[in-house]
């Protein structure tokens, strides 16, 4: 028996393709003179298709910018990262969805603590 035409795989209807997104966390943004979204996306969006961008208000001075593939976010991390002081790294919190209530809690957590010497 053969299956009717139209049935089979959709990986492009699957919800789970939606949210594949890679974040990049953005900081070190001027305090004093806040960087606008727009300013913001002009620097990212060269790179590749930008699905959301977010910019702390209070406290100031970091930005989240969610790109579709995790190349283009890669290769804006590569090239942007120093660049007027900024310190520009693929988000490891919450990868490849968003944060609950459409919120963003801040920075990256990373680094790790010392070792414990006797």
């Amino acid at each position: 028996a053969r299956k009717p035409a139209g049935h089979g795989r959709r990986a492009a209807s699957s919800p789970c393709v939606a949210e594949m997104v890679t974040k990049v966390y953005v900081g070190n943004l001027p305090k004093d003179d806040p960087i606008r979204e727009d300013e913001l996306r002009g620097v990212f969006s060269k790179f590749g298709d930008i699905v959301n961008t977010w910019i702390a208000r209070k406290p100031a001075g970091f930005a989240f910018i969610e790109f579709a593939d995790e190349r283009d976010a890669q290769d804006a991390v590569n090239d942007i990262n120093g660049r007027d002081g900024w310190k520009v790294e693929i988000s490891m919190g919450n990868r490849n969805r968003g944060p609950p209530g459409g919120g963003y809690g801040g920075p990256p957590m990373g680094g790790g603590g010392g070792g414990g010497g006797f």
